[in-house]
């Protein structure tokens, strides 16, 4: 999440900044082919702006200024789509992630997949032992399939909602992910760009931690749960809780489960900043098992008075709020979360002092909890204190008629008190017994020899229990 502050720190852009997390580039074969300016279009990078790099038999070619991260051999290395770069191999089970993160623009993953299996109408990341993968497919609904792929792909998926595009490679182990922002053209002809090198085809298998694409229909998957064996659920007595930005191991969970019982996990939506590292439904399973309660996100379309490049659409903010929920129960789904579950839609600070702004954020969380009600989900809302929270107490009417509140509120109010208080932005007369508040961030801790950066949280709001 990217946040405000209130009255601590004050309103921060989450801009990639490669040393604060330990994002040093590894170098790359800079290999100048002659490329004409005009074969990536869309890139606007003339020739000499433009690099090709080679991994396991094939070449792509990108923009010179993205750094390239070479993820087998740096495991802690946090897969990110904040910023512009290169991502190569599978990454490791326990990223290096800042928690402020948020918004994608166009990026470039090629990871040892294992080989994808023939197109299905849904797809569904099998269980692994360890490691996320920057290309595993999206939960949700594939969307759109690319009709004509270069010879070196075998297939091409657009997944509009996540601002995403999966590809793979034709007769070998790889596969490519790209990600965007407000378009989709450059990313996409930097994909079809890619190139087999001489020489015979590349063998082997997927590395250790990788991900297969299986079919939902066939996957040797946990059982999902029925749709209303999940419950909503709200501790009895406040938890102490943290959310990062990317899943961290089961073995990492197990240790932290000595100091926390709660944890934030980022399900899907258009400024997810962060590949979803371990978390599948089997990894739900274990970490419920081992007792923790966790609490949904959903990083949708954000307001359009701030600077995310997938914003909401004044004219149809109702239309997306509800695009939005029902998009999010299919990650939901996807990943073992059922009817009962609260998911928390992440609204980052805005300037609600913009009218037009503030009735549009409205709009669109006013359908979103009015869909996610309809399809038996408990609604929740994470904003600033000072906007989204400020605007959801102070107003009951949107459009004409009565705003439909959340079910659960977490609210952000950076004052390093781990207690419920609100206080000025949330009177402890709204949403009483369902809240969470978000009161410290971007810290590094250590527990049981894992060390994870995080966000700390005081939960009294609606999670999905063990």
């Amino acid at each position: 999440m990217r946040r405000t502050a209130v009255a601590v720190i004050g309103f921060g852009c989450a801009v990639g900044v490669f040393t604060a997390a330990g994002m040093i580039p590894a170098s790359a074969r800079a290999a100048d082919r002659n490329v004409a300016s005009g074969s990536v279009p869309g890139a606007g990078a003339p020739a000499s702006k433009l690099t090709t790099i080679d991994y396991d038999g094939y070449s792509i070619t990108v923009p010179s200024s993205w750094p390239v991260f070479h993820l087998n051999t740096d495991p802690g290395q946090c897969v990110r789509y904040d910023i512009n770069a290169v991502y190569l191999g599978n990454p490791g089970a326990n990223q290096n992630c800042p928690p402020a993160l948020i918004g994608r623009v166009q990026t470039i993953t090629i990871s040892d997949a294992g080989v994808p299996g023939p197109p299905q109408p849904e797809y569904q990341r099998a269980a692994v032992a360890q490691g996320g993968l920057g290309a595993a497919p999206p939960p949700s609904s594939p969307g759109s399939r690319i009709a004509s792929v270069p010879s070196t792909l075998s297939r091409l998926d657009q997944y509009s909602q996540l601002h995403e595009f999966q590809g793979a490679v034709s007769h070998s182990h790889l596969s490519v992910t790209g990600t965007y922002g407000a378009s989709s053209a450059p990313v996409e002809n930097i994909i079809r760009g890619l190139r087999k090198l001489g020489g015979s085809r590349p063998t082997g298998t997927a590395a250790a931690g990788s991900q297969a694409w299986t079919s939902a229909a066939t996957a040797d998957t946990p059982d999902r749960p029925q749709a209303s064996s999940l419950k909503p659920d709200i501790p009895s007595s406040p938890l102490n809780g943290f959310d990062a930005c990317t899943a961290p191991s089961v073995e990492a969970m197990k240790a932290w489960k000595a100091k926390y019982s709660a944890i934030g996990i980022y399900i899907g939506g258009q400024n997810m900043a962060c590949d979803y590292g371990n978390l599948s439904a089997s990894w739900v399973k274990s970490v419920h098992a081992q007792g923790w309660s966790l609490l949904p996100l959903y990083v949708g379309l954000q307001a359009p008075c701030n600077s995310f490049p997938a914003p909401i659409n004044t004219a149809n903010a109702a239309a997306q709020g509800r695009s939005a929920a029902n998009t999010a129960v299919a990650d939901a789904v996807n990943f073992g979360l059922g009817r009962g579950t609260p998911i928390y839609f992440d609204m980052e600070s805005y300037r609600n002092s913009n009218m037009n702004c503030r009735n549009t954020v409205l709009t669109f969380l006013d359908t979103w909890t009015r869909e996610l009600h309809d399809r038996g989900y408990v609604s929740g809302v994470y904003s600033s204190a000072s906007s989204g929270v400020t605007d959801l107490v102070t107003n009951t009417v949107i459009g004409g008629h009565a705003l439909a509140e959340p079910d659960a509120l977490w609210f952000a109010l950076w004052d390093n008190s781990n207690n419920l208080t609100g206080t000025p932005y949330l009177p402890a007369t709204r949403w009483p017994s369902d809240r969470v508040k978000q009161y410290a961030a971007n810290e590094t801790q250590k527990v049981g020899g894992y060390t994870i950066n995080i966000d700390v949280d005081r939960i009294h709001g609606a999670v999905s229990g063990p």
